[in-house]
């Protein structure tokens, strides 16, 4: 047979590769349309477009790998987007009258979690001390599924004495183990003044801070 004619496998190896490739590409598409048809609800082209480029960053990409849970990753990508868009307070206020419409109070601050760096520094601080990627996919949708039961969202306009109340009471029932303050603008002295108040009185517990210039996460842990 001349060299320049392809064997039967030749061709065959190029037949099933083009088939392959064209699977791939298709199922590519379709995943692609399935993902944008679950952020419609948006409405507004610019955001929707904000949502598609925060899959391609880092904190995704992290993300992603964790989070298995489909309703919980679309609220992941909803948080960063919030987060990209906190210089535009009509559009940041119009993404979270969309999401709180469509899923709820509890829903909105899953997102807001995100938004807020408060699950990647839960993840920071968890993942040393978990072997299995399974079990931290558990802590961290565990945490996402109750996030009114781990995170206390401080507002300026609380009385001090009520969230020292609400923080108590969940410290004293010994659940959960880790519970989080956070704290943004004029709540982040409150949320310090909280911590110094639960390091006094709580022995039995440690706490971890991040901190920036407008906002404050304050990591409540149980000793072992």
């Amino acid at each position: 047979m001349p060299d320049d004619i392809p064997s039967n496998t030749d061709v065959v190896a190029g037949l099933t590769k083009g088939l392959l490739e064209h699977a791939e590409n298709k199922a590519s598409a379709w995943v692609d349309r399935f993902r944008n048809r679950e952020i419609v609800f948006i409405e507004d082209p610019r955001t929707i477009e904000r949502v598609k480029r925060q899959r391609k960053g880092p904190e995704w990409k992290m993300l992603s790998e964790i989070i298995k849970d489909r309703k919980l990753r679309i609220l992941a990508q909803m948080g960063l987007t919030l987060r990209e868009l906190e210089d535009d307070q009509d559009q940041t206020q119009a993404l979270r009258n969309k999401i709180h419409h469509r899923y709820g109070r509890e829903a909105l601050h899953i997102a807001e979690a995100v938004q807020n760096d408060i699950i990647s520094n839960f993840i920071g601080l968890e993942s040393p001390h978990i072997v299995e990627s399974a079990d931290l996919t558990n802590r961290v949708e565990d945490l996402l599924n109750h996030i009114e039961k781990y995170v206390v969202f401080i507002s300026p306009d609380e009385k001090e004495e009520l969230i020292l109340r609400r923080v108590r009471t969940r410290l004293d029932a010994d659940v959960p183990d880790t519970l989080i303050l956070f704290g943004a603008y004029k709540a982040k002295k409150l949320a310090t003044s909280i911590r110094d108040k639960i390091e006094r009185e709580f022995p039995t517990y440690t706490t971890s801070s991040v901190e920036t210039k407008i906002k404050i996460i304050i990591f409540i842990n149980k000793l072992n």
